[in-house]
């Protein structure tokens, strides 16, 4: 009999493990994991450099988790990133700060992590086995069986970690979903978040490398009252990226179209009256010339007057309105249609997953089994890109452990 079950071996199962070692010694711990090796997924963030955690207080962390964010507000409350910095130090892992408040461990090593964990879960002898599809999970007489295909397990607690459905091998499916509701548990749709969608007829690609900051998108949505965000948007050879697309992508849908604005005016009716101005003031200039006065990128606009037939070398005495008015309201209202979302190998977090609503977030545990708690991806909660994922999958395990042992 185990006094922990944790099921997975990711992010948040290694950091259970690890902070268990360090804190609850003597406890016998067992870690599950269907895959041959631990912490596959997060030696790819960060493109294996492991952005774990943002420099940034709670209360600026909330808003970084969609409309699910207020509900795991004791969560980021109960570890910020200084806290993890420190645990993370306490482990053996030194940490950066790096652009933009993401933080790294100094080595920029995403395998430094993954070992050191190991490590200090080992100090507790901690047994992990690999290569385990769990097949049933049963509660009875107050402690859990795990059946897998070649064995079964006993413990008196079990800790959910393991992640989501994104960025998954092929030849593997996460079938904890599906235990879950056959538990009685309510698990949110799922789709692919954190990825770049498939867009209908895109003719851009002439554009790739091409970026943009702090620009303001529009999800619109039909018969929904647009979505508005601001981040920094990159044009790629299918499609476009960047964080303002990728954290947006939570909330998209197939059919809804992207609108940017690549201008610093409100909207077109100001890019206008602000353009008009300038062909009074240098009449003699083209079209073309005076548009490259916003700093806006020579390809671009080169692009849009050819896809529209405009000559490049008209001024503001021989354009026709109407052809003014379309090039215009295409550098304000640049919509784009999304054909489908992005596949899950690409994504790089799932969107839906157990209901919070199943789960006390002051402890991770369920509220519909005694001894049965929650970290990680596996929950109905995608944060924004900048290690945000990964800090909830710690904080949330650690939180589950606190819990779990001191009981």
């Amino acid at each position: 009999m185990y006094d922990l079950i944790i099921i997975g071996a990711g992010a948040g199962g290694l950091f259970a493990s690890a902070y268990a070692g360090y804190n609850f010694q003597n406890k016998r711990i067992l870690v599950l994991e269907k895959t041959s090796k631990p912490g596959i997924k997060l030696l790819m963030s960060g493109s294996g450099q492991c952005n774990f955690t943002h420099a940034a207080m709670p209360e600026n962390f909330i808003k970084h988790y969609g409309e699910n964010g207020r509900k795991i507000k004791h969560v980021i409350y109960s570890l910020n990133y200084l806290q993890l910095m420190d645990l993370m130090s306490k482990m053996g892992i030194a940490s950066i700060i790096r652009e933009v408040g993401k933080v790294f461990p100094q080595s920029l090593q995403a395998t430094d992590i993954r070992d050191a964990f190991l490590h200090q879960a080992s100090k507790n002898k901690t047994c992990f086995k690999y290569n385990e599809d769990i097949k049933e999970v049963v509660f009875q007489d107050s402690h859990y069986t795990i059946k897998t295909g070649s064995d079964s397990y006993q413990a008196k607690n079990i800790l959910w970690a393991t992640g989501g459905k994104s960025s998954l091998i092929k030849s593997f499916e996460n079938n904890s979903y599906s235990l879950l509701q056959g538990l009685g548990h309510e698990v949110i749709p799922l789709k692919p978040a954190l990825v770049p969608p498939e867009l209908k007829n895109y003719i851009y690609g002439s554009l790739t490398g091409i970026s943009f900051k702090d620009i303001q998108m529009s999800v619109i949505s039909a018969n929904k009252k647009a979505r508005q965000f601001i981040g920094d948007m990159l044009f790629t050879h299918h499609g476009v990226s960047g964080p303002v697309v990728l954290d947006a992508s939570r909330y998209f849908a197939n059919g809804d179209i992207l609108s940017f604005n690549f201008t610093t005016f409100k909207n077109y009716e100001a890019f206008y009256q602000d353009f008009q101005e300038k062909m009074q003031a240098s009449p003699k200039k083209t079209i073309r010339n005076l548009l490259l006065e916003y700093a806006l990128p020579e390809a671009l606009i080169n692009l849009l007057m050819d896809n529209l037939g405009i000559d490049r070398l008209l001024n503001s005495h021989n354009i026709r309105k109407e052809n003014l008015v379309k090039l215009l309201k295409k550098l304000t209202d640049f919509d784009l249609e999304i054909k489908n979302l992005g596949s899950w190998q690409k994504a790089m977090v799932t969107s839906g997953g157990v209901s919070l609503r199943d789960i006390n977030t002051k402890t991770m545990e369920s509220k519909l089994y005694p001894g049965m708690y929650f970290a990680g991806e596996i929950l109905d909660i995608d944060g924004d890109t900048g290690g945000y994922n990964i800090h909830f999958a710690m904080a949330s395990a650690k939180l589950a452990i606190g819990n779990i042992f001191k009981k």
